[in-house]
């Protein structure tokens, strides 16, 4: 159709397609016209692409994974180790409106949403406990399946939270894991076993360092934690037997079987739940 310009897909060959008949007349092998064309057109399809690239870098959502922390050191922020690429984007992307939400309840869900956790909640610990004295403490709820890994190391989740929460409010943890079962016959046999490690405070070990002399004393200063512990098992059908948790450690006695050289633990414990 007359009149309508062609499409080009290089400014070399639009830069020729604007030349005059009279220019034209020459083959393009020897036309000195198109030539200097092709040469200045390569110039100006590479600074074309070179701004879309620009362009493409700029914006948090096509960005190359290397210009993350670009995009981050403006907000202030770092990568955390082990942070996914996808978690690091998200959670700069969610920066502002954290920010603008700081202090509030809609704000910490933010900020624990942008950190892979989907199914999360903020209870009052008053309501939680049913414990009134407790009316400046929340407490993070997240639902996960029985085989969910933590999106996130423990301290990464809490300097979140922390970093966005009200100030005078107290933040506590709790991960709740679903398991589903399915029987229709027979009995239920399972078995859980959860361990739990606090470092609280770097002691004097018996592995040989030290003569059992009186020279050193093996004292520490222990900072107590209220810690506690609570699992639940709901069954779809009632079931005539009696469920039982049960928590065991190995016993060691000082009767010269074992040597004072860091070879074994001698620390036990044994308790039960119905």
């Amino acid at each position: 159709m007359s009149g309508v310009m062609p499409v080009y897909d290089k400014f070399r060959d639009y830069m020729y397609y604007l030349l005059t008949t009279p220019f034209k007349r020459v083959p393009r092998q020897v036309n000195n016209w198109y030539i200097l064309c092709r040469v200045l057109g390569g110039w100006f399809d590479g600074c074309m692409a070179d701004l879309y690239t620009a362009q493409n870098e700029s914006m948090l959502a096509s960005c190359q994974d290397l210009m993350l922390q670009v995009h981050a050191a403006d907000r202030n922020m770092s990568r955390y180790e082990g942070e996914t690429a996808d978690s690091y984007r998200v959670r700069i992307a969610g920066y502002t409106e954290i920010k603008r939400l700081g202090g509030t309840q809609e704000g910490v869900l933010k900020a624990v949403k942008t950190l892979g956790y989907d199914e999360v909640r903020i209870v009052r610990a008053a309501d939680l406990r049913q414990d009134q004295e407790r009316w400046a403490e929340f407490y993070v709820i997240m639902d996960l399946n029985i085989d969910d890994k933590r999106k996130v190391p423990f301290d990464v989740l809490k300097r979140e939270v922390r970093r966005v929460k009200y100030s005078a409010a107290k933040d506590n943890y709790l991960y709740i894991h679903h398991l589903v079962l399915q029987e229709t016959v027979g009995k239920i046999r399972m078995r859980y076993r959860c361990v739990i490690i606090f470092k609280l405070y770097d002691c004097l070990m018996l592995d040989g360092s030290w003569y059992l002399d009186g020279q050193q004393i093996l004292d520490v200063v222990l900072r107590k934690f209220k810690v506690s512990a609570r699992h639940v098992i709901r069954l779809t059908e009632s079931s005539g037997g009696i469920g039982k948790i049960s928590y065991k450690h190995n016993y060691w006695t000082l009767d010269g079987t074992y040597q004072l050289d860091g070879s074994k633990i001698l620390d036990a414990y044994e308790e039960e739940e119905l």
